[in-house]
């Protein structure tokens, strides 16, 4: 639990400011409720942050959510019982192979955020 807890904390204030130029808060606040608990946990704390719909993480979180469901629906309803019988790799490398293209696929499209060169920009991110 407190490895979970970390993990979360450390994406959401470290990675978060870093890896998106704008509206940080908000999608890591999305981001973070939605990593602790479920959906709809990440739209409430979004509604309290950002009553009126004035970023643009509702739009973005659309456009990904039927990617994240894919392997979701399959961790749920297929790890479990490969786990039970002991094929816990059929599982784990689809779910391993997914997560590498996801981590690649913004370096080769240099869609990666590397922060700002200037002190007092990179000051304000966080």
């Amino acid at each position: 639990m407190l490895f979970g807890i970390l993990w979360t904390a450390f994406h959401f204030w470290v990675l978060g400011p870093r890896m998106m130029q704008k509206e940080w808060f908000e999608k890591g606040i999305y981001v973070y409720g939605y990593a602790t608990g479920v959906t709809a946990i990440g739209l409430s704390l979004l509604r309290i942050v950002d009553p009126n719909n004035e970023s643009t993480t509702l739009d973005e979180t659309a456009i990904v959510t039927p990617f994240e469901s894919i392997i979701e629906i399959f961790a749920l309803a297929f790890l479990p019982g490969l786990i039970a019988s002991g094929k816990w790799y059929i599982g784990v490398i689809p779910i391993l192979i997914y997560g590498i293209v996801l981590f690649l696929l913004p370096i080769i499209g240099k869609l990666w955020y590397k922060g700002s060169k200037n002190a007092k920009e990179r000051k304000n991110l966080i």
